[in-house]
C-alpha cells in the first residue's frame, strides 16, 4: 500500500464541527480512530470523516461567537504560539486584565525535568526548534482551553477537556531555585517587557508558579 497516498487522503484541510466527545459515544468513530492509529484507513472510514466536514455555505462568518470559542488545531509550534499570543491579548484588551505569562515544564514518562539551565536555554530558542520541550504560554482570566494532559482524570481534567482558565495556584520556590524568567526571549514569544501586550492601566509583576487552576465545562 502507498502508504504516502494513504497519508493524503485524510489530510483534509477543512472546517470540521464536532457536534459531541465521540471518543467513547460512537462507537463507529472510535474504532475509525483505532484504524487511523495503526495507518489502516478505509474508503468507509473517508466517507464517515466526511459528514463531520461543515460543506461550503453552510456557515455565514467565523467571526461569531461559536467560531470564535472552538478550539484550532495547527500544525507547528511557531503558529501555535502566534495564535495563543493573539488570543491573548485580544482577551486582555477585552476585559482589561493582565496577561500571566507561565514558563511550561516539560516532563518524560510523568516525572518533572528538574533542570533550571535546560528551561533557560530552552526558552531562549525559536519556538520551531525546541519541539515539545518547555516553552511560554499566556494565560488571561476567562480564557478557554483545552487540556492536553491527564491532569486530574477523577476530576475530569483529562487530555482532549475543554474548560475555561480562572486562576493560578502558587507554590513557593525552593532554596536556590531561580524564580526569574530568560530575559532571553525570541521575539515571537510574548515578552513581559512589551507593554502593549497589557491594558496600559495595570501593573503587572510576575510571580514564580507551578500550578494551574482549571475549571472543567
Amino acid at each position: 500500500m502507498d502508504r504516502s497516498k494513504e497519508s493524503r487522503k485524510f489530510d483534509m484541510r477543512r472546517l470540521i464541527r464536532v457536534m459531541l466527545q465521540m471518543r467513547t459515544e460512537d462507537e463507529k468513530f472510535n474504532a475509525l480512530l483505532g484504524r487511523l492509529r495503526r495507518g489502516r484507513g478505509t474508503d468507509a472510514d473517508y466517507e464517515l470523516l466526511l459528514t463531520r466536514v461543515v460543506g461550503g455555505g453552510e456557515v455565514e462568518s467565523l467571526n461569531t461567537i461559536d467560531w470564535k470559542q472552538a478550539p484550532m488545531l495547527v500544525f507547528g509550534n511557531e503558529l501555535r504560539t502566534q495564535l495563543n499570543n493573539l488570543a491573548a491579548t485580544s482577551r486582555s484588551l477585552e476585559i482589561n486584565e493582565a496577561v500571566v505569562i507561565c514558563p511550561s515544564v516539560d516532563t518524560i514518562k510523568s516525572n518533572l525535568i528538574d533542570s533550571p539551565i535546560l528551561h533557560k536555554f530552552v526558552q531562549a530558542l525559536p519556538d520551531n526548534k525546541p519541539g515539545d520541550l518547555p516553552s511560554i504560554l499566556p494565560l488571561v482570566k476567562g480564557m478557554p482551553v483545552l487540556l492536553t494532559d491527564n491532569i486530574a482524570t477523577e476530576l475530569g481534567l483529562s487530555n482532549g477537556s475543554s474548560g475555561t482558565f480562572h486562576s493560578l495556584v502558587y507554590t513557593e520556590p525552593r532554596d536556590g531555585e531561580d524564580k526569574t524568567i530568560n530575559e532571553r526571549q525570541p521575539s515571537s514569544s510574548v515578552d513581559p517587557a512589551q507593554a502593549e501586550l497589557f491594558p496600559p492601566s495595570n501593573t503587572v509583576t510576575l510571580k514564580y508558579h507551578s500550578e494551574i487552576s482549571i475549571c472543567s465545562n
